[in-house]
């Protein structure tokens, strides 16, 4: 499988989850994030669904609030935010994007309308429903993780 550096923006339970998830799958994960100071470098992930229980640490490369120092060779960004942080986020990672990169919103609804505001011109994918049922177990450390869209998927 081929590892992505992968910037996450937000801070919030999804963007917990896919840093541990994505990370454990051995992809570079960077975080921007308002609150960098009370992120650690190794997030513990819980995992507790009817079908499986596990729980595993992942290692964060970068977290910071200053797009230029996460966003350096990025292969693709996630803004997993709440739909009116859009704006504000694209308009402060828009200098840093390279036309390769590839830009991720979960949720995606509405994010085409601030791409277009924004007259970014990047590949887009959205995604309309969150990947996982998660909660942040403790800001920037831990989060659990109780259920995902599709129970066949191999976590």
């Amino acid at each position: 499988m081929k590892k992505y550096n992968i910037c996450i923006c937000g801070g919030g339970n999804i963007s917990h989850a896919l840093a541990g998830m994505l990370s454990k799958r051995e992809h570079t994960i960077n975080i921007l994030t308002g609150q960098p100071d009370k992120w650690n470098y190794q997030i513990t992930t819980n995992i507790n669904t009817s079908t499986k229980k596990s729980t595993f640490i992942s290692h964060l490369n970068k977290i910071s609030v200053n797009p230029k120092i996460v966003l350096k060779n990025i292969d693709i960004v996630i803004i997993a935010s709440p739909i009116m942080a859009y704006d504000d986020i694209l308009n402060n990672i828009k200098s840093y994007l390279r036309p390769n990169m590839i830009l991720i919103s979960i949720p995606g609804r509405l994010f085409i309308n601030s791409i277009q505001k924004n007259n970014i011109k990047n590949n887009i994918i959205t995604f309309l429903r969150t990947p996982y049922i998660c909660l942040i177990n403790e800001y920037g450390k831990s989060v659990n993780i109780n259920g995902f869209i599709h129970d066949k998927i191999n976590y």
